[in-house]
């Protein structure tokens, strides 16, 4: 039995923290709770494309399950659709020690596409509550977001807009917060159905005797590494007085560790 749930390399800090948050609501996901590591590519989309197969495979004995997810534009691979490399990367998983314990996610065009759902969290996150018009008939106005058009076909300048125009900073903790936040079930990108249902398949919510109906726990901390610089800083949950033995099994379980490497 490997020691871990699950590895996932991701493209950028943004993603890291993105997908460290959707790990960390298993209720929501419908899956059980889970021990998890995320980690950054620091040659990006380009990296994950090429390497990420190759990069992950050092883990495949400390780890039960690996995702390799970065953004199809910057790629490098954009003449292909993201079926088209998420098929090519899962058969090199195949070919690999990981087998069928590996998949690859291809978000289509990246993955700001996530915050436009329909999640009134994001109107919240970036100012816009209370504001006329209202966010998505601004960004019609502004061109980024066609009537027609079910998400804005640039999803991370329409958000960059939309930031401007409230005078917010559009860095990671914005998407990390909307993340936190925002209902999966409002979700409907194909890559994060494909993420949400492959999670699913892995770690059904009634696995290891761990009830979906428990209450999901949320880090108070994290572990924040960098790679090959010697350098560590560890915060850690605190222990919550009144919590039963299983809430805390639960806390344990799904600790998701952050991970940045060179």
């Amino acid at each position: 039995m490997n020691q871990r749930d699950l590895i996932a390399l991701v493209a950028d800090r943004v993603m890291l923290g993105v997908l460290a948050q959707v790990l960390q609501r298993p209720k929501s996901l419908g899956i059980r709770p889970i021990d998890s590591l995320v980690i950054a590519d620091s040659r990006h989309d380009r990296g994950c494309a090429k390497m990420g197969v190759r990069r992950l495979g050092k883990y495949a004995r400390d780890f039960d399950h690996a995702i390799l997810m970065f953004d199809h534009e910057g790629s490098g691979r954009e003449r292909e659709s993201p079926e088209e490399i998420e098929a090519s990367l899962d058969a090199e998983f195949r070919r690999s020690a990981w087998g069928d314990r590996a998949r690859a996610v291809v978000v289509a065009p990246e993955l700001e596409i996530w915050l436009w759902g329909g999640s009134p969290h994001v109107d919240g996150v970036i100012g816009w509550t209370g504001r006329s018009p209202s966010l998505r008939s601004w960004l019609a106005e502004e061109g980024w977001w066609p009537p027609d058009a079910p998400k804005p076909p640039r999803p991370k300048e329409a958000f960059q807009a939309a930031a401007r125009e409230t005078r917010i900073v559009p860095d990671p903790r914005v998407m990390e917060e909307i993340a936190r936040r925002a209902s999966h079930r409002r979700c409907s990108d194909r890559a994060f159905l494909r993420l949400r249902d492959t999670l699913r398949t892995w770690f059904p919510p009634t696995a290891m005797g761990v009830q979906l109906s428990l209450r999901p726990w949320r880090a108070r901390g994290s572990v924040v590494r960098s790679a090959g610089r010697g350098k560590k800083r560890t915060s850690t949950p605190g222990a919550r007085s009144g919590v039963s033995a299983m809430e805390n099994r639960e806390a344990t379980v799904a600790r998701v560790m952050i991970e940045h490497s060179p």
